[in-house]
């Protein structure tokens, strides 16, 4: 058996994606926040207002300006999830609040921040919204009101000290996670009939970001050139995918664009003198992704797209014909389980 290949095409493809969040950044000698939110929620200037109501923001403290980055997003269930990151120069140090309201997780968040610029200033603020509350809602006693007992007086000169209550926080999600999936893999158009094999994929995910690391083989098919008289024809391959996903409730949906790297291999059956050849394979891939979260570390993924071959081999026996040549266009299809470590 010989082969010949034709003119491989290089095709260039690009992703879409959804421009994120618009970003907010607002500075003052105490804080310089930038805050991030969906629509409905709080906006910078909202939350910066309800930090100034429990510090003075126009006077740094003395480590400087504290500097914090917050971001709130539904979570799966419908409550509101906020990232809060705080530094005295970069943002560092994370805390994370969860709620039923977007507007009890943004009090929540300007209370973080104003312990973190002053946090005796909201304790003296504290107490004296008590002691007015108290005034006002106590009756005017008719006769003179004796005078307290010292043990009394001792037991409010502590109360200044005592710090305020502070939320309840849970550790961050990592910004980057690495991603391990195996699949079944569909092929169409590389062998002479529809194939399928199995596929192996290490994803590096970075928010929106994936890149995707890949390896599959697809199991041999017939091809004849004669009654009788053909070859077996398998596939495999190597691929890196550069993409990204958008999260919504209950699915990620995305894309990727990538490359194939491998070997296309024939083996001839029913001449005098069967011979074998694995010319290289070089396609490009572009695929849309849908991966179903079914906890913090298991997902369903499934992919479905094109494979455009660069090279395509033309295996032929001689004196009798062709026996196959990839199609010009191709289907590739992915679907199996991955886990996140």
């Amino acid at each position: 058996m010989r082969w010949t290949h034709a003119r491989g095409a290089i095709f260039a493809a690009s992703v879409c994606v959804a421009p994120a969040a618009a970003q907010a950044q607002q500075a003052s000698p105490a804080l310089a926040l930038e805050w991030y939110a969906p629509a409905g929620c709080p906006d910078l200037a909202d939350v910066t207002a309800r930090v100034g109501r429990l510090v003075d923001l126009a006077h740094a403290p003395d480590g400087g300006a504290v500097h914090a980055r917050g971001r709130i997003a539904r979570t799966h269930r419908g409550r509101f999830r906020l990232s809060l990151a705080l530094g005295a120069r970069r943002p560092s140090h994370h805390r994370t609040l969860v709620g039923d309201a977007c507007d009890a997780v943004a009090d929540g968040a300007a209370l973080i921040l104003a312990l973190a610029v002053d946090p005796s200033a909201v304790a003296r603020r504290r107490d004296a919204e008590t002691a007015t509350a108290s005034t006002t809602e106590a009756p005017a006693p008719s006769p003179p009101a004796p005078p307290a007992p010292p043990v009394a007086a001792t037991l409010s000169a502590t109360v200044p000290n005592t710090p305020a209550p502070v939320p309840r926080a849970t550790p961050a999600a990592p910004a980057t996670r690495w991603m391990l999936r195996a699949s079944g893999l569909l092929d169409g158009g590389a062998l002479p009939a529809v194939s399928g094999g199995p596929s192996l994929a290490l994803t590096v995910a970075h928010r929106l970001l994936r890149v995707e690391l890949g390896a599959a083989w697809v199991a041999p098919r017939q091809g004849l050139a004669a009654a009788g008289k053909g070859g077996d024809v398998d596939l495999a391959f190597g691929s890196l995918a550069v993409g990204a996903e958008a999260r919504t409730r209950w699915i990620d949906v995305g894309g990727l664009a990538g490359v194939e790297i491998g070997v296309l291999r024939a083996q001839g059956f029913g001449v005098t003198t069967p011979a074998s050849a694995s010319p290289p394979w070089v396609a490009v891939t572009l695929l849309g992704t849908l991966r179903r979260r079914l906890g913090a570390r298991w997902n369903v993924v499934a992919t479905v797209g094109a494979a455009l071959p660069l090279l395509r081999p033309r295996f032929v026996l001689d004196g009798i014909g062709a026996v196959q040549q990839p199609a010009a266009l191709g289907l590739r299809a992915h679907a199996g389980v991955e886990f996140a470590f």
